[in-house]
């Protein structure tokens, strides 16, 4: 999470970083999971993940994106992360997401990439 602008100042930025800093636990927890092959527990996180990042993504896309571009501003970020939302939540609500789990850690690592390009 970067603290260099102040952003976090505001109370929905700051409720949007703590999601990120949620996001990134849940990915330590599944990644740990698949590594110790705890496929009931890397379902349950992943299901949690995916409920976590629907809402967070979603408040991302009617606020702050909304906000962007209205003021057309980072038009070409904004619709990159919109695309990325698109692929992530596909992929997260995919059931049989953890059967997979070389897929699942891929879509792991570019959830970890958006979060940090979001901060």
């Amino acid at each position: 999470m970067c603290s260099y602008c102040g952003c976090e100042a505001e109370p929905v930025m700051k409720a949007l970083m703590d999601d990120h800093a949620e996001v990134a636990a849940l990915i330590h927890e599944i990644t740990c999971a698949l590594e110790e092959d705890a496929s009931d527990l890397a379902a349950t996180r992943t299901a949690q993940l995916a409920e976590l990042f629907g809402r967070h993504s979603e408040t991302e896309e009617v606020g702050l994106f909304r906000q962007l571009a209205l003021a057309g501003e980072a038009t070409g970020e904004v619709d990159q992360l919109l695309a990325d939302h698109h692929h992530l939540r596909a992929g997260l609500s995919d059931s049989t997401v953890t059967s997979r789990p070389e897929h699942l850690r891929h879509l792991l690592l570019d959830l970890a990439h958006h979060a940090e390009i979001e901060d």
